[in-house]
């Protein structure tokens, strides 16, 4: 038990040493230099500054950024979040699943700052994989070492990091 809460421990340095951008400088984990493809006040003169075209990050910024917003100030307010009066002639906002009202680690984006909060759902995104695959493969027998592999290499693949990035 005892070697498992040190493993544990190492875990968390783990993922606070793959998280340093987010934990140690404040960054938060959205690619905002594609506002500038929606803002008109901006040149677009010089193409070698922009990112890629990615629609799977352009989703962080035009869906989950604003909708929990919208949501973060409905319940700031003491009101609960049915509608989206924001997006064209309104939407269901506690009925979307993107904005996730009812998935328990998004309380970060309702209690707190929303942009720490995207920075925070990472790292406890990234910790959690690492703790529940180690004690899979704890459960299944396997040893210490191969079982902080595993976890290494389950919460650190491509599927699980980028969506974080």
């Amino acid at each position: 038990m005892r070697k498992d809460l040190i493993v544990i421990a190492t875990l968390l340095c783990l993922t606070f040493l793959f998280h340093s951008e987010l934990t140690f400088r404040s960054k938060v984990p959205l690619p905002g230099n594609y506002f500038s493809l929606i803002n008109p006040t901006l040149s677009h003169e010089s193409d070698s500054q922009q990112a890629p075209w990615n629609a799977l990050q352009w989703d962080a910024v035009a869906q989950y950024w604003p909708w929990r917003h919208v949501a973060h100030n409905e319940l700031q307010a003491n009101r609960i979040p049915l509608w989206n009066s924001f997006t064209g002639l309104g939407m269901p906002l506690l009925a979307n699943p993107q904005t996730a009202i009812f998935y328990l680690p998004n309380l970060l984006f309702w209690l707190g700052d929303v942009p720490r909060a995207f920075a925070n759902s990472a790292i406890l995104h990234t910790f959690l994989a690492l703790i529940f695959t180690y004690l899979l493969c704890r459960s299944l027998c396997l040893p210490r070492g191969c079982s902080v592999v595993g976890a290494t290499v389950y919460a650190f693949s491509s599927f699980m990091v980028t969506w974080q990035l």
